[in-house]
């Protein structure tokens, strides 16, 4: 008796251990689905660079420092295959981002088995031989024959992926008003100060007119023009009445009131950037 298999069934395991068909990077995207849209995006842009980080907010305050503002966020958990660059450059590429940081660190590895139903087929070779006898003599006959049982076997195949924390900021090259990129007050802060008022100066962008007022991070913008700023949002309306003029910009510092001079560009800005 031989036995006989086909070929193994592996698509099962493949589609495991092989990273997902879906662009995970797109799939977990969170931001402006077209960048070349935002009102501060410079035409100017440079060509697609991708940094790799091993610490993602020292780098993005860098990247807003030297003209950049994020645009988006993809951050899941997953397969340390999905995290290949081409996934990477083909969403940045999608929104029309210039600059991506990206941070990866890998959490642990999984492990398993699945089954794998194998064919298990046996085949039976069988010959026979007859003689015949007559008046003129004899007369003998051979003949073969095969007989076949098809089954199946289950096997367990172990696998071993790779899991891992991923984190890409999506970046424009921009026109800033002032220099400064604006973000509302965190509450430890709101509780520090024990005020609802006034955003904070998340980073200061070199060469700007904020710059060469030595307006820092950290500095708390109060008022502009004698108008206090009452929220984020009022805020950015101020900033927008006042476009292509200089407004004296109002600042708390280590708990001291600082006043600037600043000329705010004229076109008009959305979002965090002012």
């Amino acid at each position: 008796m031989k036995r006989q298999f086909g070929s193994l069934c592996l698509a099962g395991l493949v589609a495991l251990l092989a990273a997902c068909a879906a662009n995970p990077y797109s799939q977990f995207y969170k931001g402006n689905e077209d960048a070349r849209k935002f009102p501060p995006y410079d035409p100017n842009q440079p060509s697609l660079s991708v940094s790799y980080s091993a610490d993602i907010q020292r780098d993005i305050h860098s990247a807003i420092r030297h003209g950049f503002v994020p645009v988006g966020e993809s951050a899941f958990h997953g397969n340390m295959a999905q995290g290949k660059e081409s996934n990477v450059r083909a969403q940045a590429e999608k929104i029309g981002a210039t600059l991506v940081i990206v941070s990866t660190r890998q959490t642990g590895t999984q492990t398993g088995a699945v089954p794998l139903v194998l064919p298990n087929n046996s085949t039976t070779y069988s010959n026979a031989t007859a003689t015949a006898y007559g008046p003129s003599g004899t007369a003998t006959a051979y003949g073969t024959g095969t007989s076949t049982t098809y089954g199946t076997q289950t096997v367990m195949m172990p696998y071993s992926v790779n899991i891992g924390d991923f984190d890409a900021v999506y970046f424009v090259k921009a026109r800033f008003r002032t220099g400064m990129y604006i973000k509302e007050m965190p509450d430890d802060i709101r509780q520090q100060r024990q005020s609802n008022f006034g955003v904070l100066v998340f980073e200061v962008v070199e060469g700007s007119p904020a710059y060469a007022a030595d307006i820092l991070p950290g500095d708390i913008v109060v008022a502009v023009n004698g108008e206090k700023v009452q929220s984020f949002q009022q805020y950015g309306a101020l900033v927008e009445k006042y476009g292509n003029t200089t407004q004296i910009f109002t600042l708390e510092r280590g708990g001291k009131t600082v006043d600037k001079p600043l000329p705010i560009a004229s076109y008009h800005v959305q979002g965090t950037q002012k």
